[in-house]
Protein backbone atom coordinates (compact mmCIF):
# COMPACT_ATOMS: atom_id res chain seq x y z
CA UNK A 1 0.00 0.00 0.00
CA UNK A 2 3.01 2.35 0.43
CA UNK A 3 5.27 3.64 -2.72
CA UNK A 4 8.62 1.70 -2.16
CA UNK A 5 11.35 4.00 -0.80
CA UNK A 6 8.64 6.31 0.75
CA UNK A 7 9.94 5.68 4.54
CA UNK A 8 12.55 4.56 6.57
CA UNK A 9 11.68 1.73 9.53
CA UNK A 10 13.68 3.37 11.72
CA UNK A 11 11.60 6.91 11.29
CA UNK A 12 8.36 4.77 12.65
CA UNK A 13 10.30 2.87 15.68
CA UNK A 14 9.39 5.74 18.27
CA UNK A 15 5.79 5.70 16.97
CA UNK A 16 5.09 2.01 17.20
CA UNK A 17 6.61 1.42 20.57
CA UNK A 18 4.71 4.17 21.89
CA UNK A 19 1.39 1.97 20.79
CA UNK A 20 2.64 -1.55 22.33
CA UNK A 21 2.36 -5.07 22.17
CA UNK A 22 0.90 -6.55 19.64
CA UNK A 23 2.20 -4.28 16.54
CA UNK A 24 -0.56 -4.10 14.44
CA UNK A 25 -1.09 -2.21 11.06
CA UNK A 26 -2.93 0.47 12.73
CA UNK A 27 0.22 1.23 15.22
CA UNK A 28 2.09 1.33 11.74
CA UNK A 29 0.26 3.59 10.03
CA UNK A 30 -0.76 5.84 12.71
CA UNK A 31 3.35 6.08 13.44
CA UNK A 32 3.74 6.58 9.13
CA UNK A 33 1.10 9.65 9.78
CA UNK A 34 2.93 11.38 12.60
CA UNK A 35 6.33 11.02 11.01
CA UNK A 36 4.65 12.41 7.40
CA UNK A 37 7.18 11.40 4.93
CA UNK A 38 6.62 12.95 1.47
CA UNK A 39 4.59 10.74 -0.48
CA UNK A 40 2.74 8.57 2.50
CA UNK A 41 -0.62 9.21 1.42
CA UNK A 42 -0.24 7.95 -2.15
CA UNK A 43 -2.32 5.18 -1.69
CA UNK A 44 -3.54 6.07 1.57
CA UNK A 45 -6.22 8.30 3.27
CA UNK A 46 -7.38 8.81 7.11
CA UNK A 47 -10.07 9.90 8.17
CA UNK A 48 -10.91 10.65 11.88
CA UNK A 49 -14.01 8.28 13.09
CA UNK A 50 -14.51 10.55 16.53
CA UNK A 51 -13.88 14.02 15.57
CA UNK A 52 -16.39 16.82 13.43
CA UNK A 53 -17.17 15.07 9.97
CA UNK A 54 -17.07 16.49 6.88
CA UNK A 55 -18.19 14.56 4.30
CA UNK A 56 -16.88 17.07 1.47
CA UNK A 57 -13.07 15.65 2.95
CA UNK A 58 -14.47 12.07 3.26
CA UNK A 59 -15.37 12.82 -0.57
CA UNK A 60 -12.12 14.04 -1.14
CA UNK A 61 -10.09 11.11 -0.20
CA UNK A 62 -12.09 8.74 -2.49
CA UNK A 63 -11.56 10.94 -5.00
CA UNK A 64 -8.04 10.86 -5.00
CA UNK A 65 -7.78 6.96 -4.00
CA UNK A 66 -10.33 6.37 -7.21
CA UNK A 67 -7.75 8.28 -9.83
CA UNK A 68 -7.72 10.45 -12.48
CA UNK A 69 -10.99 8.77 -14.20
CA UNK A 70 -13.54 9.19 -11.43
CA UNK A 71 -14.68 11.97 -9.68
CA UNK A 72 -16.23 11.85 -5.88
CA UNK A 73 -17.74 14.67 -4.56
CA UNK A 74 -20.56 16.04 -1.84
CA UNK A 75 -23.55 18.12 -4.24
CA UNK A 76 -25.58 19.61 -1.81
CA UNK A 77 -26.91 16.79 0.70
CA UNK A 78 -26.11 14.31 -1.92
CA UNK A 79 -22.50 12.05 -2.33
CA UNK A 80 -22.03 12.12 -6.13
CA UNK A 81 -19.60 9.12 -8.11
CA UNK A 82 -18.78 10.78 -11.26
CA UNK A 83 -22.25 12.93 -11.54
CA UNK A 84 -24.38 10.50 -10.39
CA UNK A 85 -25.73 10.88 -6.87
CA UNK A 86 -25.37 7.20 -4.93
CA UNK A 87 -25.70 8.32 -1.10
CA UNK A 88 -27.42 11.14 1.23
CA UNK A 89 -25.57 12.32 4.11
CA UNK A 90 -27.59 12.76 7.04
CA UNK A 91 -27.32 14.36 9.86
CA UNK A 92 -26.17 12.51 12.51
CA UNK A 93 -23.72 12.84 15.88
CA UNK A 94 -21.73 15.45 14.88
CA UNK A 95 -18.21 13.65 15.37
CA UNK A 96 -19.34 9.82 14.42
CA UNK A 97 -18.36 8.84 11.26
CA UNK A 98 -21.48 7.39 9.29
CA UNK A 99 -19.89 5.24 6.77
CA UNK A 100 -23.46 4.60 4.91
CA UNK A 101 -22.17 7.11 2.30
CA UNK A 102 -18.68 5.75 1.90
CA UNK A 103 -19.74 2.28 1.46
CA UNK A 104 -22.11 3.26 -1.13
CA UNK A 105 -19.53 5.47 -2.69
CA UNK A 106 -17.16 2.14 -2.54
CA UNK A 107 -19.70 0.17 -4.27
CA UNK A 108 -20.54 3.09 -7.20
CA UNK A 109 -16.50 3.14 -7.77
CA UNK A 110 -16.24 -1.15 -7.91
CA UNK A 111 -18.79 -0.90 -10.49
CA UNK A 112 -17.45 1.84 -12.58
CA UNK A 113 -13.92 0.12 -12.93
CA UNK A 114 -12.31 2.24 -10.18
CA UNK A 115 -9.55 0.76 -7.99
CA UNK A 116 -11.63 -0.85 -4.97
CA UNK A 117 -11.13 0.82 -2.08
CA UNK A 118 -10.48 -1.33 1.50
CA UNK A 119 -10.72 0.11 4.80
CA UNK A 120 -8.92 -0.91 8.26
CA UNK A 121 -11.35 0.89 11.40
CA UNK A 122 -8.97 1.53 14.03
CA UNK A 123 -9.34 3.18 17.36
CA UNK A 124 -10.14 6.53 16.30
CA UNK A 125 -9.39 6.21 12.51
CA UNK A 126 -11.29 4.97 9.52
CA UNK A 127 -7.91 4.02 6.72
CA UNK A 128 -8.36 3.80 3.48
CA UNK A 129 -6.46 2.36 0.78
CA UNK A 130 -5.96 0.86 -2.65
CA UNK A 131 -3.86 -2.11 -2.16
CA UNK A 132 -2.78 -4.28 -4.81
CA UNK A 133 -3.70 -7.79 -2.82
CA UNK A 134 -6.62 -8.21 -1.19
CA UNK A 135 -7.83 -7.33 2.50
CA UNK A 136 -7.80 -11.54 3.32
CA UNK A 137 -4.42 -11.86 1.89
CA UNK A 138 -3.15 -8.19 3.27
CA UNK A 139 -4.55 -9.57 6.65
CA UNK A 140 -2.22 -13.21 6.21
CA UNK A 141 0.67 -11.14 5.23
CA UNK A 142 0.31 -8.77 7.83
CA UNK A 143 -0.25 -11.63 10.48
CA UNK A 144 -3.21 -9.13 11.57
CA UNK A 145 -5.28 -9.38 15.27
CA UNK A 146 -8.82 -10.41 14.39
CA UNK A 147 -9.96 -6.75 15.68
CA UNK A 148 -7.78 -5.01 13.20
CA UNK A 149 -8.45 -6.61 9.92
CA UNK A 150 -8.67 -4.79 6.76
CA UNK A 151 -12.03 -5.40 4.52
CA UNK A 152 -13.41 -4.42 0.98
CA UNK A 153 -15.72 -1.09 1.56
CA UNK A 154 -18.11 -2.39 -0.90
CA UNK A 155 -19.08 -5.12 0.68
CA UNK A 156 -20.00 -3.92 4.03
CA UNK A 157 -23.32 -3.81 5.55
CA UNK A 158 -24.50 0.02 6.05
Amino acid sequence: MLPSGVVEPDALAGGVADHGEPVTTGAVLGALGEAGPDGWDALLALLPTWAEQDPAEHAAALDRLAGPVHRVAVAGASVEVDGTAVAVVTAGHPKALDPGPLVAAARALRDRGAPRIAWLWTDQLLWLATPSVSPAELNDLLDQPVYELWEWADEARA
